[in-house]
């Protein structure tokens, strides 16, 4: 063999390694091409998982915050004097004035705008005496 023959079969051999290198780049993009659509929807699935856990985990902090604010409220109210809840009373009153105040109640004496008639053992709005929404004189 001369160096001719021996620079063409060189130039086969470089050739050939540069053609498959280059087959196998584009083979290479053909399976990245087919995995990535494959993988498309799973990942779509997968979002869509994500966000309705993570609206499930925010909507639980909120109400459980919510449920402990709740509970401070209520805290806080059986602390207070009957004049103050008396204040927040008309306050709430004044807020939602379309809401049925207790005095409204069905069946309670406060309907005829009378003194309260209730005792402790019978009360018309089934709260006591003592807890009556009736608990003053009406006129």
């Amino acid at each position: 063999m001369d160096m001719d023959q021996i620079g063409n079969e060189l130039k086969k051999v470089l050739q050939a390694g540069i053609g498959a290198v280059a087959i196998g780049v584009e083979k290479t993009q053909e399976v990245i091409e087919n995995l990535a659509q494959k993988g498309e929807p799973i990942y779509e699935q997968a979002k869509a998982t994500v966000t309705e856990t993570a609206g499930k985990i925010v909507k639980a902090v909120q109400q459980s915050a919510c449920k402990a604010r709740a509970e401070k409220i209520i805290e806080d109210l059986k602390a207070m004097t009957q004049e103050e809840l008396d204040a927040i009373r008309s306050a709430i009153y004044e807020i939602y004035p379309n809401q049925p105040k207790a005095a409204e109640k069905e069946g309670c004496c406060c309907e005829e705008k009378k003194e309260c008639a209730c005792t402790e053992e019978d009360c018309a709005c089934g709260e006591g005496k003592e807890d009556c929404c009736c608990g003053e004189d009406k006129e």
